[in-house]
């Protein structure tokens, strides 16, 4: 069996966690992602910007990524959609360990 091909993303901090009601909570989204499979988890500002919110960052395989939504339906009751992105950006460290090949 072929491995499947892996990616890195990271669960966006969208609108939806400005109201103030609903906290991006980074330690609960980790739990989340690792239930299902990510590995490398860790966090990183959004966009690599300093000015932007910590989200969490991870790698998980292709197939496994409609898996996270469900996961993270269990942890926020209230939302039935998330943002997970592909993470498109480096910072420094990653660039210094070669993460960027």
């Amino acid at each position: 069996m072929s491995q499947q091909p892996t990616n890195n993303y990271y669960i966006s901090w969208s609108s939806i966690f400005d109201n103030g009601k609903i906290r991006y909570d980074i330690k609960k989204i980790k739990v989340a992602v690792k239930n299902v499979g990510a590995t490398n988890v860790y966090v990183d500002r959004q966009f690599g910007w300093l000015n932007q919110p910590d989200v969490v960052c991870f790698t998980l395989p292709e197939n496994k990524k409609d898996m996270i939504g469900k996961e993270l339906a269990k942890v926020y009751k209230s939302i039935d959609y998330f943002i997970i992105t592909l993470k498109n950006w480096y910072t420094p460290k990653e660039i210094r360990n070669g993460s960027n090949t």
